[in-house]
């Protein structure tokens, strides 16, 4: 799955929205959507590139909020 996302452009415009929604949410509370409006399918940046890789819905997640559920998950061994 790696391989096939090698070489593939950035993601400007998914990455443009998701800090349009993360400064929404800072400024007036309103919550990140589940799904990035933006993205596009054959352009990725780092939390589109985990989803990828794992199957999941990482599109308007931060690195962090990937990073803490997958130790959260993975605490107890």
């Amino acid at each position: 799955k790696a391989l096939n996302i090698w070489g593939k452009g950035y993601d400007w415009l998914g990455i443009i929205y998701f800090a349009l929604c993360y400064l929404k949410l800072i400024i007036l509370d309103k919550p990140l959507p589940d799904d990035n409006k933006w993205q596009k399918d054959n352009r990725y940046f780092c939390t589109e590139y985990v989803a990828h890789l794992t199957g999941e819905n990482y599109s308007m997640k931060s690195p962090a909020a990937i990073l803490n559920s997958w130790l959260a998950s993975n605490k107890n061994g």
